[in-house]
Parts: C-alpha cells; structure tokens; sequence
C-alpha cells in the first residue's frame, strides 16, 4: 500500500545519502593526505640548497636530504628532480628497500616527464599533485617548482617525490575512515563499480581527472538496514495479507 512504498522510499533516501556520505568521507580523507604529500614536497623544493643543486648536481646534498629513514617517514619511495624541459636531472629511489636512483626509461620517469609538460603544471608557481597508473601500481606524486627561498626567485627546475599507493600506504587511512576502499585505474569503472555494495569515483588531480578511481566497499550496516527494511515491508504484506482474508471470511460467515 502506500505506507509500503512510502516507507520503501525513505529506505532508498536513508541508503543514497549514507552511501554519499561514506565516498566522501573516504574522497576527502585520501585528498587530504595528498595535499600533506604536496607540502612536503614544496617544503625541500622552495629551498636554496636545492635551487644550488640543480644548478650544480651534488651527490652528497641528494645522500644526506633523502636518506632512505627520512623518506620511511613521510611515506615516499622516491624524490627526484627534472630540469625544466621534463628531463630526469637527480633521484633517489627507495621503492625496493634499497637507496638507489632511478634510471631515465623507467616507465615512471617517462610519465612525470610527459605531465611536467602539460601548461597546467608548467606555468604553475606553487605545487601540485598527479594521481597516475604506472607499470600496473596506483601512485601520488607530489610536485613543485625548485627555487631560492626569496619572492619572485625564477624557478630552475622541478622536485617529485613518490607514493606508491599499495596497501601498506593505504592502512592509516582505512583505519581513520573505518572503511575498506581501493585504488584502481581510472578506465576500470565497467561492472565493478555497479555490483552492490560498491561506489567508486574519479579522483582529480592538477591536470584534471586523473588515472585513478577510488572504490569504495560500503559498510556492512547498510546491506543489513536494506535487508531489516524489505523484511519489515515482506511481514507488513503478509499482515495485510491475513486481514484481508480474516475479513474476507468473516463477510462470507455473514
């Protein structure tokens, strides 16, 4: 009847704005984390001893400012710098335990190299971020121009430093969110994101929409709120049900 459906719609309101609700809390969590990684970034970019470094490569400056410890604690495998036409110019890579450098056909210095270019990020004077697929692993890559800490210093070239975005990045944000999400290609929306129980979004970034959806496995409660509801609406029919026919032979008996 009608307070069926009523109740049947206010179940379906109640489920859309909590499912709304959750994507953005989790959007919101991980953008915010994001920009942590920019300002960081930004802070050993907008420095003098590294505008001198990328006017005269010194090993020792790039040795004692990214030690393999210091970058364990800001949750970066890599810090690297590109001259101003996108070329690898230094770099320190920690992705594989050890503190070695990165080598210039690495498939994720072709793809910072190629955004580098992009007017978006080339006329920009303060930092910004990329959310890119690369070699089949979700990354977040800070950005900033390099230059004197003075105003108006001209920029001399770029700093990235890297967040492989696995599950051990991922686990302080599942806790603080109490909620389970991924981060998948951007091109991988297809049936997944529509399966119940799932909702998933673009997540932007300095160009734009970038490479990466973020998935979001909504919390259990709601599957047991839509079963508690359409359960409650199957015992109300079957009551109607019973009255009808209780009805229906006390009118015969007549």
């Amino acid at each position: 009847g009608v307070g069926a459906y009523l109740f049947h719609q206010s179940l379906v309101d109640f489920e859309q704005r909590a499912t709304a609700s959750q994507l953005a809390r989790v959007e919101t969590a991980f953008l915010q984390d994001v920009d942590a990684l920019v300002r960081i970034t930004v802070d050993n970019a907008v420095w003098d001893d590294a505008a001198q470094h990328m006017r005269q490569p010194d090993a020792a400056f790039m040795e004692k400012t990214f030690t393999r410890e210091s970058l364990q604690n800001i949750g970066v495998q890599v810090a690297a710098f590109f001259t101003l036409d996108g070329h690898l110019h230094s770099s320190v890579d920690a992705r594989h335990g050890g503190h070695t450098h990165l080598h210039a056909d690495d498939a994720l210095v072709h793809r910072i190299g190629a955004a580098l270019q992009q007017p978006t990020l080339a006329h920009s004077a303060g930092g910004g971020n990329l959310k890119l697929w690369v070699a089949g692993q979700p990354v977040a890559v800070g950005v900033s121009p390099v230059r004197n800490s003075a105003p108006g210093a001209e920029t001399v070239g770029w700093l990235v430093m890297v967040r492989m975005l696995d599950a051990s990045a991922l686990r302080s944000l599942v806790q603080s969110t109490s909620s389970q999400f991924h981060i998948v290609q951007a091109t991988s929306e297809s049936a997944t994101d529509a399966q119940a129980g799932v909702v998933g979004s673009v997540l932007p970034d300095s160009l734009g929409s970038s490479a990466l959806r973020l998935r979001v496995v909504l919390q259990a409660g709601l599957d047991r709120q839509r079963q508690t509801g359409f359960l409650v609406l199957l015992v109300n029919a079957v009551v109607l049900v019973v009255i009808a026919a209780v009805g229906a032979v006390l009118v015969f008996d007549r």
